[in-house]
């Protein structure tokens, strides 16, 4: 993700005391930071003083922005650092500790991935609508089930559109690894998902 000329604008206008153009930020990107963080951290209570402490992050962080990545990524990889210093201080699941290689399994809320549509249905019969809803209700429990560094992968790609780059850039984890996470990320969903659907279902 490439910087725009409008980010560079809206930034330079923080800079100079613009607060109205930094609630344009929050605005913007507080869809991102909820997925990053429910994906790491399972206390529902805790997710909007996290999101809290990543946009006042990001806020102190401006004047060392040097635009080298896109503000997404940027914004992305504060929040991931934050939820990791949050693990560290409460290590409420020390046995997953941190190590987003290790593969661990958290429990955490995770939103679905998009295109969970029965597009061999009518979405307009009632009956379509209710295969659709049972199949997103299912992903939704499936993406809880996988290991947290799967979850953030497989959130931010299909969710907010990262590309393999943008990951590396914003995670800290080479190319090769997130295609890894990725590849094992949709395995273990349309197995999982297999047991409960026939495959026209999921076409």
């Amino acid at each position: 993700m490439g910087v725009s000329e409008k980010n560079r604008v809206t930034i330079q206008r923080i800079l100079s005391g613009s607060t109205d153009d930094f609630r344009d930020v929050v605005t913007e990107y507080k869809g991102l930071v909820f997925h990053v963080v429910r994906s790491m951290i399972a206390d529902i209570s805790d997710h909007e003083d996290l999101a809290q402490d990543v946009f006042i992050r990001v806020y102190e962080s401006l004047p060392k922005y040097e635009f080298r990545c896109g503000l997404a990524t940027w914004i992305s990889r504060i929040a991931y650092n934050t939820c990791l210093n949050r693990v560290r201080r409460t290590k409420s699941h020390p046995q997953d500790e941190l190590k987003h290689r290790a593969g661990k399994e958290w429990g955490h809320e995770a939103e679905p991935p998009h295109n969970t549509e029965l597009t061999s249905l009518d979405p307009a019969t009632p009956y379509a609508v209710i295969c659709r809803k049972e199949l997103e209700t299912a992903v939704r429990d499936s993406v809880r089930k996988i290991p947290m560094n799967y979850r953030l992968v497989i959130t931010l790609h299909y969710l907010e559109g990262f590309s393999i780059p943008d990951l590396s850039e914003s995670l800290g984890i080479p190319e090769g690894t997130i295609k890894s996470y990725l590849f094992r990320a949709r395995a273990i969903l349309k197995s999982d998902l297999l047991q409960r659907f026939t495959i026209e279902d999921l076409l």
